[in-house]
């Protein structure tokens, strides 16, 4: 009983895992396509925003 309730957990959790996986992969997917069209459009000020913060403090923004 007890290998049969955790081998259903198992099997639950994988494909849950899975369906994280692909939300993930579609959220930095549309991350990426709307830092491009900030580029493509020369707005740089917005594109920034997507910098990550260490980088920001080695070289900050105004310069």
């Amino acid at each position: 009983m007890k290998s049969r309730i955790l081998s259903l957990l198992l099997i639950g959790s994988l494909l849950c895992s899975g369906a994280v996986a692909q939300d993930y992969k579609k959220i930095v997917q549309q991350q990426f396509m709307h830092y491009t069209i900030l580029v493509i459009k020369k707005d740089f000020r917005a594109a920034a925003d997507f910098i990550i913060d260490d980088l920001i403090h080695l070289f900050p923004r105004n310069k």
